[in-house]
């Protein structure tokens, strides 16, 4: 809740968006204060509200203090926007008006505040569909009003439409790739691990070995070997090349074994052995005992190591575009080179909303084969 205040306070005072005339000229910065103190003061109002609430033990005075902090950080996105679209000039072509430190900042202020009242999302299970329903709408009446086309960020979209859609889904197919044969390596390797010593000690020592290895290392080491295959008619005719989307995917393949691998050997190392004897006594095969009985047991534990490979390698996958894979790294990267703001944002943002959107999908579908599958509570 500290952090909170904190962060509202500074988001009142630190500028939220500037405005740039042209190119060669630098941008006018301009806090919420400054351009519109009086909304200022009633957002203000709401903050107050939002603490006098929040710090209460009682659970309806919280919940009224996630409406009002909702209510909050959507009007001060409205205004922000609006503010934006006064400050527009349609007849300067090069302006950019871009967001600044305080208007990002909002966006972890509410992370915090909504962290802070985790437990109210177990209390009311209402409150998560209405909170995605309520950003959807909200979404929606931003996009139907055109409040985001003054942007940089939109001008930077707009140019780089066909390539973003491009590289959107290049990213997706690099990261998906890499997490399925992560998988289709991981879990067999995990199996062995549990059943032979000698395959244990190799295995998991080289698991965390490559997780230490910088990803711009690894995809330099991978680069020589590769292109001195592509040069051999078979491998050529299979794609694999020296720099692109090879390199990248067995780099990502191999930063992808460690959560796999690691959850699912803990997890079948922990299954009780005397449900396993329970098992056998039952007269059931070691085939049906594994699929029966351990694998049941231990699918939380394997789900969650290959949720946390999904999200880690949505964001590895950037690094991807420093060899030639491409993916949503390219407008990182090229605005880091260029000094552009918006364009490293075009490209940060929709791999933040990939990597929130995969995990709560793969929560989803952890929470649907549960149910399918009967799999009791682990305590």
């Amino acid at each position: 809740m500290t952090g909170f205040v904190i962060g509202f306070l500074c988001s009142a005072v630190l500028p939220v968006f500037s405005v740039n005339p042209s190119r060669l000229m630098p941008g006018t910065a301009i806090s919420l204060l400054q351009a519109a103190p009086l909304l200022s003061v009633l957002l203000i109002g709401i903050l107050l509200s939002v603490i006098l609430t929040g710090f209460s033990s009682k659970r309806g005075l919280q919940l009224i203090s996630v409406f009002l902090a909702l209510l909050w950080f959507l009007s001060f996105v409205l205004i922000t926007l609006n503010l934006i679209r006064a400050s527009s000039d349609e007849g300067l072509f090069l302006q950019r008006i871009s967001f600044k430190s305080g208007f990002w900042l909002s966006f972890l202020v509410l992370y915090i505040f909504l962290f802070y009242m985790r437990v109210l999302f177990n209390v009311y299970k209402w409150l998560t569909p209405f909170m995605f329903l309520l950003f959807t709408v909200f979404i929606i009446y931003v996009v139907n009003n055109e409040l985001l086309v003054d942007t940089a960020l939109y001008k930077e979209f707009d140019t780089n439409r066909e390539r973003f859609i491009r590289e959107f889904f290049n990213h997706l197919k690099i990261a998906f790739s890499s997490v399925g044969y992560g998988i289709l390596i991981g879990l067999p390797l995990a199996i062995a691990a549990t059943r032979n010593k000698t395959v244990e000690k190799i295995i998991l020592p080289f698991v965390k070995i490559v997780q230490t290895i910088p990803s711009l290392s690894l995809f330099g080491f991978l680069i020589p070997p590769l292109t001195f295959l592509s040069g051999i008619a078979f491998f050529k005719t299979l794609g694999v090349r020296g720099t692109g989307i090879t390199p990248a995917i067995i780099a990502l393949t191999l930063y992808s074994l460690l959560p796999i691998v690691q959850n699912t050997y803990t997890a079948l190392k922990q299954v009780e052995k005397g449900i396993i004897d329970a098992a056998r006594g039952m007269g059931m095969t070691p085939v049906q005992r594994f699929f029966k009985a351990e694998l049941l047991l231990a699918f939380p534990v394997i789900i969650t190591g290959i949720r946390t490979a999904m999200v880690q390698i949505t964001g590895n996958t950037t690094m991807a575009a420093l060899i030639g894979a491409g993916g949503l790294g390219v407008f990182i990267f090229n605005g880091l080179g260029q000094g552009a703001m918006a364009l490293i944002v075009l490209g940060a943002i929709p791999i933040i909303v990939l990597a929130i959107v995969i995990d709560s999908g793969m929560n989803f579908i952890y929470k649907l084969l549960k149910r399918m599958l009967l799999i009791p509570e682990v305590e």
